[in-house]
């Protein structure tokens, strides 16, 4: 003999409450049938959902700018870019000016180490005859035929180096100086 019984359950779930002044209420329910007569249970069901209200938040905002900030992030900004400006372009230009001097006096002492004497005090020409050299080589040249060394006098107030080779009361000078 076989058996058909089954057994119905039915769950309601109620749920209220209150979002921003709003009563908002679910109801869900559930129905369970429940084959008792099977060596194995088989459960069936459907769940079905009565909803009386929507929960639903809506968030607008609107911001407003602050224009004291503003304005003082401005001029802070333009203040900055200008003393970038400033300290870039006379740090370029005074530099250029130096190392255009420093590096040619830096080659000609790097290159003539062994024919250079570096002197502390301003070559004195007194009762010897003075003749310019127009270029360094010429200065390697007298001294080499002469095998006088050069004579050398860095000025620490200007930008300026004067080489010298003196020899028999003629005193021949190159000057180099840091301004073209």
């Amino acid at each position: 003999m076989q058996l058909d019984s089954k057994m119905y359950l039915k769950f309601e779930i109620e749920i209220a409450t209150q979002l921003e002044e709003k009563n908002i209420t679910e109801t869900y329910i559930s129905n369970v049938a429940i084959d008792l007569g099977k060596k194995t249970t088989e459960i069936t069901g459907d769940l079905s959902n009565k909803t009386e209200g929507v929960a639903e938040k809506e968030v607008s905002s609107i911001q407003k700018a602050n224009t004291t900030k503003i304005v003082v992030s401005m001029v802070t900004l333009i203040i900055s870019l200008y003393i970038i400006r400033y300290v870039f372009v006379n740090t370029i230009e005074s530099h250029n000016i130096k190392s255009t001097y420093k590096i040619e006096l830096n080659k000609i002492l790097r290159i003539c180490q062994d024919k250079i004497v570096q002197v502390s005090t301003q070559i004195d020409i007194g009762q010897t005859d003075l003749i310019e050299v127009k270029d360094f080589q010429e200065i390697i040249k007298l001294s080499e035929e002469l095998a006088k060394p050069i004579l050398c006098y860095i000025s620490k107030q200007t930008e300026e180096a004067c080489f010298a080779v003196v020899s028999n009361g003629v005193t021949y000078r190159y000057i180099l100086t840091g301004e073209k």
